[in-house]
Order: C-alpha cells, then structure tokens, then sequence
C-alpha cells in the first residue's frame, strides 16, 4: 500500500514533463535500500549484535528529529 500511494503522490506533486525522472528515482532508492539493506543490515550485526541495528536507528531518528 505504501507504494503504490508514493507514486500517486509524486504524480500528482510534480509537473508532467518531470514526472519520469522523479519515478526514475524512486525506484532508484527503493531498490538500492532493498539491495544494500541486509548486506548493511547484516554487517552491523555481525560486529554489533542486533542492538547496533536498535542504537544505529535510535541515533538517526534523533538526528532526523532535531532537524525537522
């Protein structure tokens, strides 16, 4: 569901001459996060056990907080 209601969003926000170039990278970044995700995923828990993933995530959301 999420994915379809990203595309509807980014085609009705953008023009129609820049719609293929914005889906163009959306797809880029969704399937570089499923591409590299467990390869990242899996290497911090290798070294880190799976509270690296916990803190790793705790530590970006307060980043992504305090800017927005």
């Amino acid at each position: 569901m999420i994915f379809g209601t990203s595309i509807a969003i980014l085609t009705s926000v953008f023009l129609p001459q820049e719609r293929g170039r914005v889906i163009g990278f959306s797809a880029v970044a969704v399937y570089t996060g499923l591409s590299v995700g467990p390869l990242v995923g899996g290497i911090i828990t290798q070294h880190f056990g799976w509270q690296g993933i916990f803190w790793l995530n705790s530590f970006l959301d307060m980043v992504i907080f305090v800017i927005v």
